[in-house]
């Protein structure tokens, strides 16, 4: 960008290549060269930028521009020329250097502050354009840049970068040496942004250098004395310097460590004679082989010992047997007036029958189904080809008459499943009074007898630490609904004979005012926390196939 007697703003665009043959022609009334567009705006005839903000509203996309600069004293036909990118995106272009950059060119080409916050605008994309909008002049628009990039959140970040730094990536200490001072400039920039002017101290650059070097390095240093960061870079470099001149290699007096072809955990200490000699493979190996039997021996008494130990912990902390827990999940409903079994899963997003279920039902509406697939907790996708439409009637505590839709499942481990969905529609929950699950209106949960039982199914004690134990052991509550809860006890082995990928798990429950400012109690003095009660076992998704 070039400026004449008059100081009169005139921009250029960067040149095109010289393959594509392209000239622009001069001006024959003012004798200077309009515009230089690129091929995808060459169409749009000759594009002045007297205006750059008008110009910029024309142009589309500015891939970068390029800016005519002027040398004091020098007079030169075709002044040389620099090429300053768009500002786009953060990760891509460093602001730091791309600030520098503009405020170099415009001190060179002695821009006045309303020509320079006019390329200052064409430069910047819209995003960060509308971000340090309120900035008025030209240091501060810069500034504000940096500020939005640089911003508080990314200081942990770039702490991390230069704390796990390794002089290894880098080929001499200077490239090393210029890495940490690149990074802890931007870093201080987000730390000055946050607590007004305070720095990442010249001692916690010094440790992550000291931490780099080899003990040959530090006695260098400690003999020269070196203890601020300027004279410990100043020696490392110097000293890297010499050992390159004289070509000393520093692990000429080390002694090699020649590594084992198996380590010990992993192979027996002795082979046979045959082995030794690479006679046989290792498979045929008598030795190797009475060494497997005994490994695996030893692994296998280990695993049972931990199952032992699991199973009495959990009689210690009054987990429900996998038994009961099958139980304590299904309810009985009729499908057209066939008794039917249900499971009730929060996890999938659809109810579902298995396919032999559906074969006893009669008048069952179906559809067929075209590409629609399921994909199981286990990552595999199953095709399924029918739904079927059927009158559900539930005759227990409460009566439940609708019209539900079921998908067919082959292997479905039980006669069918519905979902947390078919509850609130129905503004149902489970109630476990007296042991046996059974649904009622949400309505009636209030005059249930809630014990600790109910809790049990819901929340888990955190972490017992010291401090936690003392509170558990003083805090209890005395309620004649909710009995005598402990802290400690609150526990659940979620377990199931059922395969994983179908597990089913209880559904949230609705609780008493006076259950739930009890719980919250609990939860304040860290005694109990919520536990994730929606879980998906069974993810349904429709998708089509490619191409279709």
């Amino acid at each position: 960008m070039e400026y004449n007697s008059n100081k009169a703003f005139i921009s250029k665009h960067d040149k095109m290549s010289s393959s594509s043959g392209y000239t622009p022609k001069t001006n024959t009334h003012t004798g200077e060269q309009p515009h230089r567009t690129s091929p995808t705006t060459r169409t749009a005839g000759p594009l002045h930028l007297l205006n750059p903000i008008e110009a910029k509203q024309i142009e589309k996309t500015f891939k970068n521009l390029t800016f005519t600069t002027k040398i004091e004293g020098v007079n030169l036909a075709e002044p040389p020329q620099i090429t300053v990118y768009l500002f786009t995106d953060e990760n891509i272009q460093d602001p730091l250097d791309w600030s520098r950059e503009i405020k170099h060119l415009a001190g060179t080409n002695s821009w006045s502050e309303e020509s320079a916050k006019n390329v200052l605008s064409i430069l910047i994309s819209d995003e960060y354009k509308q971000r340090i909008g309120d900035k008025r002049t030209f240091d501060t628009k810069l500034d504000a840049l940096c500020r939005v990039v640089y911003s508080p959140e990314r200081f942990e970040t770039l702490r991390n970068v230069l704390t796990s730094s390794t002089r290894r990536s880098f080929s001499n200490f200077e490239s090393y040496f210029h890495f940490l001072d690149r990074v802890k400039v931007r870093a201080d920039l987000c730390l000055n942004y946050k607590t007004n002017g305070d720095k990442i101290p010249e001692r916690d650059i010094i440790d992550i250098i000291l931490k780099q070097l080899s003990n040959k390095e530090r006695e260098m240093l400690m003999n020269v004395q070196a203890m601020s960061l300027p004279e410990i870079k100043k020696a490392l470099i110097k000293f890297e310097q010499v050992q390159h001149f004289y070509k000393i290699n520093n692990n000429i007096h080390e002694k090699s460590q020649i590594e084992p072809r198996f380590s010990k955990q992993s192979y027996p200490s002795k082979f046979c004679s045959f082995h030794k000699s690479h006679k046989h493979n290792t498979d045929e190996c008598v030795a190797y082989t009475n060494w497997k039997k005994r490994n695996e021996t030893s692994k296998s008494k280990y695993n049972k010992n931990q199952d032992v130990l699991a199973i009495e912990a959990d009689k210690n902390v009054g987990s429900i047997n996998e038994t009961d827990r099958s139980l304590k999940l299904l309810f009985t409903a009729s499908l057209n007036k066939v008794p039917v079994k249900l499971v009730v899963d929060t996890g999938p997003d659809l109810n579902f029958i298995s396919r032999e279920t559906s074969k006893k039902i009669p008048n069952a509406k179906s559809t067929i189904l075209d590409n629609t697939y399921i994909t199981l907790a286990n990552g595999s996708r199953t095709k399924i080809s029918e739904k079927v439409s059927v009158n559900l009637s539930v005759q227990n505590e409460v009566n439940i008459e609708s019209e539900e839709e079921f998908y067919i499942i082959d292997d479905l481990p039980h006669e069918g499943l519905v979902v947390q969905a078919f509850l609130q529609k129905h503004e149902c929950i489970i109630s476990y009074k007296g042991g046996y699950p059974s649904i009622l209106n949400q309505g009636e949960s209030s005059t249930l007898d809630i014990d600790e039982s109910i809790l049990n199914k819901i929340y888990s004690p955190y972490k017992l630490h010291e401090k936690v134990k003392t509170i558990v052991s003083s805090y209890k509550i005395k309620n004649p609904k909710l009995g005598l809860i402990k802290g400690h006890k609150m526990h659940l082995h979620l377990s199931n004979q059922t395969p994983v990928r179908f597990k089913p798990y209880p559904v949230s429950l609705t609780y008493s005012p006076l259950l739930k400012e009890e719980i919250r109690k609990l939860i304040d003095l860290k005694v109990i926390q919520k536990v994730k009660v929606h879980t998906q076992p069974l993810h349904s998704q429709n998708q089509r196939k490619m191409g279709t």
